[in-house]
């Protein structure tokens, strides 16, 4: 009878570690995989991270080039004096092509 036993619990112990086999091999395989899939992700953020910092450099170079206010001042009365000085040039040229063109009068 004991012999009996002992036979029925190395069979249970048997059929128990097939279970186990079965569900622990995919329940492993799963694992690995999302573990994969995260690795991949934080690569993927890693060089999402890299691009965004390369952009956001290149933004900021770009704002601190930018003239300021007071630079875009400056140059609109830049502007606003060569404009005064074309049109003196042009009423001269055009004082000296009347005289020319009317026989020095």
């Amino acid at each position: 009878m004991e012999k009996q036993v002992l036979e029925l619990a190395v069979e249970a112990l048997k059929y128990a570690a097939q279970v186990v086999q079965y569900l622990a091999a995919p329940a492993v395989g799963w694992a690995l995989w999302y573990v994969r899939g995260i690795r991949r992700d934080q690569a993927d953020f890693g060089q999402r991270l890299v691009r965004l910092e390369f952009d956001h450099a290149g933004l900021k170079k770009c704002v601190d080039d930018r003239p300021s206010g007071v630079a875009i001042k400056e140059l609109a009365g830049d502007i606003k004096a060569v404009r005064e000085i074309v049109e003196r040039v042009e009423r001269m040229v055009n004082r000296h092509e009347d005289h020319l063109l009317g026989g020095g009068r």
